[in-house]
């Protein structure tokens, strides 16, 4: 169970010569004790500032829209799309997405819990060849695998062509994907990886009437 338990490493530190003597690891459990009062004040004062922020409904679905489904990877995935409308191709990765988005009001608290990482998106220029060799078990937009692989608008991706490509920095940085050495000088937008899904949500203006639901594509890209 989460919080039932917690690491400690003791450091001996020699500041002489800046040098670690001897480092003790040990486990414990969670089991209760006295809080801070001084903490637990500070930290109430937080947690109400952030429910005000993070009670703002931003859109509605009549239904729930699971984590794992081409729904919700095809929405975060063409969101980035909309906010950098430039770019050919988005790419992240499934375990990026933390939860379902319930039926009723969304909520920026919802989004955040949603996408709760403190992710950046990149741009990288990639030729097809590294693009289709890179892909791996990503989710994307902008193209699709499922018929040869193609942009959304039916167009092959020719192996010596260039695309531009988003990702998130956390991606970025693994050496397994190759992103560093197939582009290392990429462009560093800034813009939070969640950002994008909250704007386009905004943008949308769903109600009962007319849910998120009714905006979303079902089809598998991969």
């Amino acid at each position: 169970y989460f919080m039932n338990g917690y690491a400690k490493l003791e450091i001996l530190y020699n500041i002489k010569d800046n040098s670690v003597v001897k480092m003790t690891p040990s486990i414990h459990l969670n089991e209760g004790g006295t809080s801070d009062q001084e903490i637990a004040d500070a930290v109430s004062y937080w947690k109400d500032q952030m429910d005000d922020t993070l009670s703002l409904v931003i859109g509605y679905a009549s239904a729930d829209i699971g984590r794992n489904t081409w729904e919700m990877y095809n929405m975060v995935c063409d969101s980035w799309l909309e906010t950098f409308p430039s770019a050919d191709v988005s790419l992240t990765n499934a375990g990026g997405i933390r939860q379902d988005i319930p039926g009723g009001d969304i909520t920026l608290a919802t989004i955040v819990g949603l996408l709760p990482f403190e992710n950046a998106i990149v741009q990288l220029e990639l030729t097809g060849e590294q693009l289709i060799d890179g892909l791996y078990y990503l989710i994307v937009g902008g193209m699709t695998t499922t018929e040869g692989y193609r942009l959304t608008d039916g167009t092959l991706i020719h192996p010596d062509s260039v695309y531009i490509v988003l990702t998130t920095d956390y991606l970025y940085s693994r050496t397994d994907f190759n992103f560093q050495y197939n582009d290392p000088d990429p462009y560093h937008t800034a813009v939070h990886y969640r950002q994008p899904l909250i704007d386009w949500m905004e943008s949308m203006n769903t109600s009962v009437a007319d849910p998120i639901n009714n905006y979303l594509d079902s089809t598998p890209r991969r």
